[in-house]
Formats: C-alpha cells, sequence, structure tokens
C-alpha cells in the first residue's frame, strides 16, 4: 500500500467522522450538506475578518484517522492529499497548504514538530524525503516508529502487515531490510529499544494457538503497545562525524543473530553491517581504498586540536573524514559544513549484485548463542519525566531498577515500565539476563595545558585525552558539565563505578524468562562490564519469541 500512495498523483483522504462510513460532506445530491461555521468580524474601519476556528492540522488532531494504524502510511507517503476534515476541504503537498478560506499556507517546518499546532506528538512525522535517502537516517526512523507504534488496531495481529508497506519502502535505504520493525543493518543497536510509557503493555492477539508464534515478538517493539524510548539507538549514529557532547554512546557487536518464521523453517542471518568498517578501521587502519560512492578527506588538524569531534582510533595515526557522493556540497570548502562521516557504512544503492537477500519482514523468532547470568533486583531508581504520549505534557514514570550482585553490590540497571513488572516490589528476586552486545562512553577527561599550547588560533578549545586519540572540551558544557545531556539513565548514580578509565564499559542485556524452552523479553538494561564480567555465566544458545 505504501507504493500505491507514493506514486498516486493525489489522495483523497476522508478524516471526518468515527468510522470509514461516514463518507464525504457537501456533495449536492449525494451527501449531506457541509456545516461550515464562519464567523465575520467588522472592524470600524470596514475591514473585515473571518475567523473559522483552528487550522487544519489542530482540526486533524483529535480525529479518529490520526489515531488508527492503517491510516498512518497513507499520511505519510502520500505526496498530495486533498483532506476532508470539519465540513471543511484542505490541500496538503510537500510545497505548501491550502485551506478553503486561506490561499498558499506554508508550514514548512510543521512535520518536524516545531508547528502550530497542539498536542503534535498524535501525528509527529519525519519528512518522508529523509527517510528514503540512500542514507539510512536511524533517528528519522525511530521517529516514525515512535509515532506509528502509539496507533490503535482493531486486532493487534494485524500489525506486522500494517507496517509492512513501510517496512518495504525503507528497504531502499536500510540495506538487508527491516525484520519486524528492526533495522537489519542496525540490528544490534535497534534491539536496545526502551519505553516512554508508565507501563507499556504487550500486544495480544485475539486469537492464540502457538504462543511462541501467534504472539508478536516480545524482543521487538511490534510486540509492545506504545511510545519506544529509542535513545540506546543514538549509537547507530556514531557512523556521522559527531561533535563532542552529544552523548554519543557506541554499540559493540557481540552475538551473531539468526531469525526464522517458525521452528520448522531454517534460520537465516542477520547481517548488522553499519560497524562493519568501523571495526576495520580500528583494527587496521584506514585503508586507501574506500567503499564505491565514497571519498576520504583530511579532518583539518585546527579542527583535531581543538577537539571538536568525537574521533575512532586510528591505529595507524591522524584520523580521516569520509563523505559520500549522495552528500556532495561542491562549492563549499568549510570541512564542518559537509556531511561527513567518521567511516562508511553500506548502502542499499552501492551495488546492487552484492546487495544482501533480506529476510521476510515477518521472522518471529530470534536465536543467537550468548552468555547468560543471574543476578538481583536492587531497589527502584528515581523516577524521570518524559513527554506524554497524547497530551504532549510532562509525566513522571517509573525509575529504573538496580541490579545487584550476591554481595549487594550494584552492578547495573533495568527498564522498570514494562507490563508484568510495573508494580512488582523488588526484593533481592533472582533474574536471568542474556547479553546482547557491549557499550561503552567516553568518561569526561580533564584537559592536558601542554596540548592548549599546539592550538593554532590560540582557543581555549580543549586538548586531548591521555590516549591522545580523543579531545575533550569544556565549551558548552555551562557549570563545568552540570547541563550536558547525560549519555545513559545510570550517569549521576552514585553506585556508578568511576575508576579513572577513560571509558565507561558495560554489557547491553536482557532480562527474560523462560516458558516451555523459549525465552522472552521482560526489560531490557545495561550492566557494568567488570561486573558482568566478574560473574559466572554459561553459553547459551539464546531462543527468543
Amino acid at each position: 500500500m505504501a507504493s500505491i500512495y507514493a506514486n498516486a498523483t493525489v489522495t483523497i483522504v476522508a478524516a471526518q467522522g468515527e468510522t470509514a462510513d461516514f463518507g464525504l460532506r457537501g456533495i449536492k445530491g449525494v451527501s449531506s450538506p457541509r456545516r461550515l461555521a464562519d464567523e465575520i468580524h467588522t472592524l470600524h474601519d470596514g475591514t473585515q475578518i473571518l475567523s473559522y476556528g483552528d487550522g487544519w492540522f489542530s482540526q486533524l488532531i483529535p480525529t479518529k484517522y490520526a489515531h488508527r494504524a492503517w491510516t498512518f502510511q497513507e499520511y505519510l507517503f502520500s505526496r498530495r492529499k486533498i483532506m476532508f476534515k470539519n465540513d471543511s476541504v484542505y490541500w496538503k503537498c510537500e510545497g505548501a497548504t491550502w485551506e478553503e478560506e486561506i490561499a498558499q499556507i506554508h508550514y514548512p517546518r510543521l512535520e518536524l514538530g516545531m508547528g502550530p499546532a497542539s498536542n503534535m506528538s498524535t501525528m509527529l512525522l519525519p519528512r518522508k524525503q529523509r527517510l528514503l535517502q540512500p542514507i539510512p537516517s536511524l533517528n528519522d526512523y525511530a521517529r516514525l516508529v515512535y509515532a506509528f507504534n502509539a496507533k490503535e488496531l482493531t486486532y493487534p495481529e494485524d500489525l506486522p502487515y500494517t507496517f509492512a508497506g513501510m517496512a518495504t519502502m525503507l528497504s531502499r535505504s536500510f540495506v538487508g531490510g527491516i525484520i519486524c520493525g528492526l533495522p537489519a543493518m542496525f540490528f544490534d543497536v535497534a534491539l536496545l529499544w526502551g519505553s516512554h510509557e508508565a507501563c507499556m503493555k504487550r500486544r495480544v492477539p485475539l486469537a492464540v494457538q502457538d504462543e511462541a508464534v501467534d504472539i508478536l515478538p516480545s524482543w521487538s517493539w511490534m510486540g509492545w503497545q506504545g511510545r519506544i524510548d529509542a535513545d540506546a539507538w543514538r549509537s547507530g549514529n556514531d557512523c556521522f562525524l559527531q561533535a563532542l557532547g552529544e552523548a554519543q554512546t557506541h554499540t559493540v557487536p557481540t552475538v551473531v543473530w539468526f531469525v526464522r518464521e517458525s521452528v520448522e523453517t531454517d534460520l537465516i542471518k542477520v547481517e548488522s553491517t553499519w560497524c562493519k568498517h568501523r571495526t576495520q578501521i580500528e583494527e587496521y587502519g584506514a585503508k586507501d581504498a574506500v567503499p564505491p560512492g565514497w571519498s576520504r578527506h583530511r579532518i583539518p588538524l585546527r579542527d583535531l586540536v581543538r577537539g571538536d569531534y568525537d574521533l575512532l582510533n586510528h591505529p595507524d595515526g591522524r584520523p580521516w573524514a569520509y563523505r559520500h557522493e549522495s552528500c556532495r556540497k561542491p562549492d563549499i570548502d568549510e570541512f564542518a559544513l559537509h556531511e561527513n562521516f567518521a567511516f562508511p557504512i553500506p548502502l542499499a544503492s552501492d551495488d546492487p549484485e552484492e546487495q544482501l537477500v533480506a529476510p521476510k519482514i515477518f521472522t518471529p523468532l530470534l536465536s543467537g548463542c550468548t552468555e547468560r547470568t543471574w543476578l538481583y533486583l536492587g531497589q527502584r531508581g528515581p523516577e524521570r519525566s518524559v513527554e506524554d504520549a497524547e497530551t504532549h505534557a510532562w509525566h513522571r514514570i517509573p525509575g529504573p531498577f538496580s541490579v545487584v550482585d550476591a554481595d549487594g553490590a550494584w552492578a547495573g540497571i533495568l527498564q522498570s515500565n514494562f507490563e508484568g513488572i510495573c508494580d512488582m516490589e523488588p526484593r533481592g528476586q533472582r533474574i536471568e539476563l542474556v547479553a546482547l552486545s557491549r557499550g561503552w562512553c567516553w568518561e569526561d577527561v580533564e584537559e592536558d595545558e601542554d596540548e592548549l599550547d599546539g592550538a593554532d588560533d590560540g582557543s581555549l578549545g580543549g586538548g586531548r585525552s591521555r590516549s591522545g586519540s580523543r579531545s575533550s572540551s569544556r565549551a558548552g558544557r555551562g557549570d563545568g558539565g552540570a547541563n550536558k545531556k547525560k549519555p545513559i539513565e545510570e550517569w549521576d548514580y552514585e553506585q556508578r563505578p568511576r575508576n579513572g578509565e577513560e571509558k565507561y564499559e558495560w554489557y547491553n542485556v536482557l532480562w527474560i524468562e523462560r516458558r516451555k524452552g523459549t525465552a522472552y523479553r521482560k526489560s531490557v538494561g545495561r550492566v557494568e562490564r567488570s561486573a558482568w564480567e566478574r560473574q559466572r555465566k554459561d553459553s547459551t544458545f539464546l531462543k527468543l519469541a
């Protein structure tokens, strides 16, 4: 359906009424008349002002149309829309919005969530053009999922089919396609989604014969209803040459994942490829040969000394930046104004003959060989504030559980706002955790005064860290970094180890429960690396449904 909407000359949207049978008002001799309430106010000088209520977008928000999952892709992919709502007609395209009483209203920032409408969260969408660019955007994909997963479905089991058209379209940008709502090329990162709801509910089909297959997968957001927390997906953006201070985290794959439709079908390997070139550069250094369509560029020495960027470790010396031809800006000389990458990423447009075989969109069984251990639930952490899913207001949601070892020592955290554990009182329950991947971010490192003397512009930008591979800057932090965005939720916890190392490292983990030999996700979290590695662990071939 997504391709039908995308290729249509124009889409007629019947957004008024509670059902699809409401029809289009105002067609003489066919449908009921319109009741368009206009008020005309005459000023003392004879000027007349027309008052006709809120604009089209505000009037669209409370409709059933705006809350239905099946209409989501219609709104997202249609290039031009004639919209019938509130007994009025609107025109919406990429260039303008027209209303009956006012011609050519431009809302260029509307779909970025910065327009005039209140309650924008209900229809918050990334721009379609960015989703279908050659360079895949995990940020925009997260915004798409964030909006889509709050929609309503009469039959929860319809969700994979409702999303299938969008997944097919997005496979043009994401190498390997979309697997149960998670981009294959970012699979290790995408598994780390969390909840932005006070208590995220499981989606349970109306008819269940085989629980492991019929119930939507617990390891994907598709199996849960509500707004996702995609903060952990920021680590998939480390391909971009990031400015310091952007709370960048990094994910290191440790598991080879496989999916399949049922226990009778063959395993299909998930090709999580986003960091392939990063790993090669960190282990062997930058090669002269770059993938087709990419070019390599020296980072200006001034930027390196100032410490403007979060850089990879380059064993062969000074790091490089990379650019793709689809982002080329030939008339711009300033380095920072280009779309610079820390390393190349595989693109669907690179070489059609070498494209990976994308698994089927809905393969609910996930398997992989990983490590597991048992830890214990500690106390619940402080609440945090997030934006309400519907009212756009701030509200409080439960803080994460602390995870402790057998001696009571703090080890990490697990999100506590999922159905089945929202109301749980932690009393030292023994829980099974499995490793998904490793993660890390930089600790704050004091500047080296000797390095500051080397800045060619005399600025106090910040010198290199002790390893010489990363720079740290106080510029823009304010109050010594008090207002800096936390890279992870437990960043300010007193219990979090601070050993004077440059990096804080952890394992990304799932809390699972087992039923009839199959594992189901209960929550997601992080365990500090040394705490995990101290535990007695088993290797396990994990089967998740």
